[in-house]
């Protein structure tokens, strides 16, 4: 059983366990010992996860101060996939708590069923033996979806909101990555009725990249038409400059949390800021004081005279590219785009479960549903439920 649970949690199945054992001259346990084990341990950890969840949302709870029997939160959703192409035949979709950063529940969707494969391969897929075997197998069936991979992520969140109110929650408010088909999906159930409408939060680290996607999208139409806004000259659009440009646009919002016309101001400060020259100063929106990141408006400050521009300003662009690139930032500093980023918050969690998942199941390698369930399992308290197995506490094999 150790073993099996040590090679599941480096990401390994039986034929990597049969070359360390071929290595170590060790005796080999066969492939239907590895797979029984492997159906135990995950039998376990899905019932210690119904215990784990109980916990967290318990703390969660706390963590609102909350004491009535529905719950309203926000949650980040995101849905990930086996393979690195959209047609997987197993996805996760899961909810993590933006206050506390716990996973709340989680659904894994699977077009694949192993037992399935055998039996059709062995009995033959039209023959009366498979139906007979069929009927008896149809409830502990891991085939829970039928249609595209990529609907996956939508009947995923779909099924965790139709649940949460059983677990005494509502996630009233979703942080997700830009992606509206989700939200939209949600909505149009009326998952909670027609009354309550789910929200939509944007993460920051989603809502930056837009601005470097777009900017060099400018440049490719742009030189489409005969225009260059690229090139290595100073002032020109290049690749290190939209980056900067970028940063700079996160940083304008995350510095400004909680506050949409200051968002907007230290947007376009950086833009004007960008474009000033020592014939025409355009610093009008840029912070003021001693310690302002303007070089201009610092020096002001201090009583100084300004020093050049050509020294001090790091991403300079042409004026002439204002007007293309303005369109731009004006769809990027909306209010109504800003107002979605107006806690700051990010799906940086999301990340981190992703790769516990996929570092337990390579997206290289073919895996099962129930492998796919031991990852899962092991997010919100770490290996803190395995190490169980390690003290010699078998007891629920038995």
């Amino acid at each position: 059983m150790r073993m099996v649970q040590s090679f599941l949690s480096f990401g390994k199945g039986y034929l990597a366990m049969e070359k360390f054992c071929m290595l170590m001259n060790m005796d080999l346990p066969s492939s239907r010992t590895f797979n029984i084990y492997k159906k135990k341990l995950c039998k376990y950890l899905v019932r210690s996860t119904v215990k784990s969840l109980n916990d967290v949302r318990s703390q969660v709870k706390s963590a609102y101060r909350s004491n009535s029997a529905i719950t309203d939160i926000d949650v980040t959703f995101d849905g990930t996939w086996l393979t690195r192409v959209h047609s997987s035949e197993i996805g996760v979709g899961y909810v993590i708590d933006l206050l506390t950063g716990f996973v709340m529940d989680f659904e894994i969707m699977s077009k694949r069923c192993i037992e399935c494969e055998h039996a059709k391969s062995g009995l033959g897929e039209n023959s009366a033996e498979f139906h007979v075997w069929y009927e008896g197998h149809i409830s502990a069936c891991a085939i829970n979806h039928v249609g595209s991979s990529c609907a996956m992520k939508q009947e995923a969140a779909l099924k965790l909101w139709q649940i949460s109110e059983d677990s005494g929650f509502r996630y009233t408010t979703l942080l997700s990555d830009g992606d509206a088909k989700t939200y939209q999906y949600l909505n149009t159930k009326e998952v909670y009725g027609p009354e309550i409408k789910i929200k939509k939060e944007e993460c920051i680290n989603h809502v930056s990249k837009r601005l470097g996607t777009s900017l060099r999208k400018a440049v490719k139409e742009w030189r489409a038409t005969g225009v260059s806004l690229g090139g290595k000259s100073r002032g020109s659009l290049k690749e290190e400059t939209i980056k900067k440009l970028s940063r700079y646009y996160q940083n304008a919002i995350r510095s400004n949390k909680g506050d949409v016309e200051a968002m907007k101001t230290a947007i376009y400060a950086t833009l004007f800021h960008s474009i000033s020259t020592d014939q025409k100063p355009q610093h009008f929106k840029c912070p003021t004081g001693n310690d302002s990141w303007c070089f201009f408006q610092a020096a002001l400050a201090r009583g100084e005279v300004p020093g050049p521009h050509v020294k001090h300003v790091k991403t300079p662009l042409k004026e002439t590219h204002l007007a293309k690139i303005m369109p731009i930032y004006q769809r990027l500093a909306s209010n109504e785009l800003l107002q979605r980023c107006i806690r700051c918050v990010t799906q940086n969690s999301n990340e981190s479960l992703h790769s516990i998942i996929w570092g337990k199941c390579s997206k290289e390698m073919s895996a099962t549903l129930r492998r796919v369930t031991i990852a899962v399992c092991e997010f919100n308290f770490g290996t803190k439920i395995i190490r169980k197995f390690a003290k010699g506490k078998w007891a629920c094999f038995k």
